[in-house]
């Protein structure tokens, strides 16, 4: 309800959280505001403060709408102003100083006008962005957490008001969190409570209603525990090492633990790569489809000392999780096969995938590919070459599928598609960025040409023997960021009208990806921005593209300013 109108009750006590106090148990000291009125503690921890003022008549008018130059008034007085500080003309004072302070950033309203919960909110986070009157930064007055441009940290403020991690088990997972999610990601993708599965990596914010899931595993032998059974930090396992996360993790390899060196082991990874849990490996193997990103052989050392050479393959599989696999023998598989993996004891046996024939186009719930049903947890991974990337169904709506770029499906019993690799279907798995600069330099053995571009929020300065292709704004970057082998310009329109998850360019609304890449244009260049920090009622916005929705593409850089 963002466009319904704000009572003063209700904006003071958005005044009380912004300072940082709380409702108080004494009277609010106004008539028309007694003890049973539910914001009499608020008026009344306001009043103390001397945030706010009454009508000449002793009168506090609860119900009455909010007007700006009200809330301007309150929201300067929380920086360390007071009455004396707006002049004669009691408005235009406080308009004026509001303006200097950028309280009114983003919020088109005169001082008589009455605001509305958008209003509000922007209003409020504007004062945390302000400097109090003796120049310090109010959010950092109320020790709120600040990036290096000076703006809230606002993954900082998630995480402190988030809980977990707790490994799912079983579709009731949701149950014991004390509250129904409105929002669920996975792996930072929009996704629906029905998506989470056994064995993913849950977190979760009771004040936001949210759950983030990992799904990240690494499946293997357990070759070593440091630095002691006893008292274990990291294990090792098939070469790699990782620090464990938690006290149950510990636990597991611990010499009190169900896990001894040797056995096949999964490692169920936390959202800062630690190990959130350990279970047996082939609790969560049911065998693998996906694309081979290395191949090879390795030479080991084991726990005895002795050392001996095997081969390996690694994949990502349809889950997104890139897994390691111990072979007998040397892989008759190089990067780019789609293959199938299967785990036997302590070697993995891989076979080429078995191509599909499927074609159709998405349906737009998600729900089937042309004529064949989809599984309501299935996978499906999107392929470039050796990169790979997963979708949702609900992000190929409506997206039509030719006959050749469905490489590999698997079906579950009931006949639906359970996992599905797609040949670069939506674009999702290639790199993007903003070419900045283009400059053909002669040079003794021809000419060289620099590219300046960012992507990631990177800055990358690369020079090519050749032209590779692209012109300045967004591209498409081929081969690796650092050292691409190709470029090509997106399409780009003017943004009129952008949300909190999309942007409608032309007329056609783009759904916003996780991978989307937003930058402001500063004296220096560009710098990255975030999404929360844009404003969309008076900034320019440019949106780069690669293709329309319904060929699978999505926006991938937004320019502002």
């Amino acid at each position: 309800n963002l466009d319904q109108s704000v009572t003063r009750a209700q904006f003071t006590k958005m005044a009380v959280a912004a300072s940082g106090g709380s409702a108080e148990s004494g009277g609010s000291g106004f008539a028309d505001v007694p003890d049973s009125h539910w914001a009499s503690g608020y008026v009344a921890a306001a009043s103390e403060a001397k945030l706010l003022n009454g009508y000449p008549d002793g009168s506090f008018r609860p119900d009455g709408t909010v007007t700006m130059a009200e809330a301007a008034t309150v929201m300067l007085k929380l920086l360390g102003y007071a009455d004396s500080d707006f002049g004669s003309d009691w408005s235009k004072g406080v308009m004026a100083l509001a303006s200097l302070s950028g309280l009114t950033a983003g919020v088109s309203a005169k001082a008589d006008d009455g605001l509305t919960r958008r209003q509000c909110a922007q209003l409020v986070y504007n004062t945390l962005l302000a400097n109090t009157r003796e120049g310090r930064s109010y959010a950092a007055a109320l020790g709120l957490p600040l990036d290096s441009g000076g703006n809230i940290d606002t993954a900082e403020l998630v995480k402190s008001v988030t809980e977990g991690p707790v490994v799912v088990q079983g579709a009731s997972w949701a149950d014991g969190l004390g509250f129904e999610p409105l929002y669920v990601y996975v792996n930072g993708e929009k996704a629906q409570k029905s998506d989470v599965r056994s064995y993913d990596v849950v977190y979760y914010s009771r004040n936001m209603l949210t759950v983030w899931a990992v799904r990240s595993s690494v499946t293997g032998t357990l070759e070593s525990v440091a630095p002691n059974a006893a008292s274990p930090s990291s294990v090792t396992v098939d070469g790699a090492s990782y620090e464990l996360g938690t006290a149950s993790a510990s636990l597991a390899v611990s010499q009190l633990g169900s896990f001894s060196v040797g056995d096949s082991v999964a490692l169920l990874l936390g959202s800062d790569g630690k190990v959130a849990a350990v279970v047996a490996g082939e609790t969560i193997n049911s065998g693998f489809l996906g694309v081979v990103t290395a191949a090879g052989t390795e030479t080991y050392e084991s726990p005895t000392g002795d050392r001996y050479v095997r081969g390996y393959i690694t994949i990502t599989a349809t889950d997104g999780i890139s897994r390691k696999f111990a072979l007998a023998s040397a892989p008759e598989f190089s990067r780019g096969d789609i293959v199938s993996v299967s785990e036997s004891g302590d070697a993995a046996t891989v076979t080429a995938a078995e191509k599909s024939a499927l074609s159709g186009t998405f349906s737009a719930d998600g729900s089937a590919l042309g004529g064949a049903r989809l599984a309501a947890n299935a996978e499906i991974l999107d392929v470039y070459g050796s990169a790979a990337c997963t979708l949702t169904a609900r992000r190929l709506a409506n997206v039509a599928v030719k006959s050749g770029d469905a490489l590999a499906a698997e079906y579950n019993s009931a006949g639906e598609i359970s996992r599905l690799v797609l040949n670069d279907v939506s674009g999702d798995a290639h790199s993007y960025g903003l070419l900045t600069e283009k400059n053909a330099v002669p040079s003794e053995d021809g000419t060289r040409v620099y590219y300046s571009y960012i992507s990631g929020g990177v800055s990358v300065i690369y020079p090519s023997d050749s032209d590779i292709g692209g012109s300045a704004g967004g591209v498409r970057i081929d081969g690796s960021v650092s050292a691409p082998t190709g470029m090509t310009a997106l399409k780009s329109g003017v943004i009129t009208s952008f949300g909190a998850s999309s942007a409608v360019i032309d007329g056609v609304s783009f759904s916003f990806t996780s991978a989307l890449q937003i930058y402001r244009v500063t004296e220096n260049g560009y710098a990255a921005e975030q999404l929360a920090n844009i404003n969309t009622q008076t900034e320019r916005l440019v949106g780069w593209y690669d293709d329309l929705p319904q060929n699978g593409g999505a926006l991938r850089i937004v320019v502002v300013g």
